[in-house]
């Protein structure tokens, strides 16, 4: 079961400060064989989870947190997308939206292991483009291990060499303006931000430490993503 918690006593344990996602999971016969409180020091709800292929959980719902177990938020509720193993511990989590409220209502699995996040947004910013005004539907399509949000038709970048030791080169298919380059960990929180414009532009990495980020460039009409391996 998916929901939120305000509780720090009962059944509850490992509350992080004002409302929490609430994970729980039973037996056949309705007793707890393990529960979670996720989030951060504001407030947290989910709202779906379901079982993945590798027997682990998927949930979805929102976040107003910034510490704790939720990074990268971008203002007000944001999107939470947390994925567990089989026993309930984080394997990742990513925040989703921009300035104003953002909220997961839906997700499902694909038959490659891929997520579809259905929700809606008030945002045109962040990571979302094309709103229309008010609150818009928002899909969103993760890949299995959320890094990357896919979007068809955004404009495309390639990076090299991949795996980096220090230095990335990004090129561009087109010219861009002034785009925001994020860097992020498995974590989802940013540890690097620059800007870039024209065809082609070099980061260099060389402080980092080891392991999988995501690169994203987001501009005035959408957002790209795509895995870097620091060697």
């Amino acid at each position: 079961m998916a929901g939120a918690t305000y509780s720090t006593d009962g059944d509850v344990s490992g509350n992080h400060g004002s409302k929490d996602v609430w994970i729980i999971k039973l037996d056949d016969a309705g007793n707890i064989q393990w529960q979670r409180a996720l989030g951060g020091s504001n407030m947290d709800v989910a709202l779906a989870i379901v079982t993945t292929t590798d027997g682990g959980y998927i949930v979805a719902g929102y976040t107003r947190s910034n510490d704790g177990d939720a990074s990268g938020n971008h203002g007000d509720n944001d999107e939470w997308v947390v994925k567990l193993d089989d026993a309930g511990n984080i394997q990742w989590q990513r925040a989703l939206g921009g300035s104003v409220s953002d909220v997961a209502w839906a997700i499902a699995t694909t038959a490659d292991g891929d997520y579809f996040v259905a929700g809606n947004t008030y945002s045109n910013n962040g990571d979302v483009s094309g709103n229309h005004g008010s609150s818009d539907a928002w899909v969103v399509k993760l890949g299995e291990d959320a890094f990357g949000i896919d979007e068809s038709g955004a404009n495309t970048f390639t990076i090299a060499p991949n795996p980096a030791h220090a230095l990335l080169r990004i090129g561009l298919s087109a010219p861009m303006n002034n785009a925001r380059i994020t860097l992020s960990n498995a974590l989802g929180a940013e540890v690097l931000q620059d800007r870039m414009s024209g065809l082609a532009t070099t980061l260099d990495l060389g402080d980092l430490p080891r392991g999988l980020y995501v690169l994203t460039l987001r501009w005035d009409k959408g957002v790209s993503s795509q895995r870097v391996m620091l060697d």
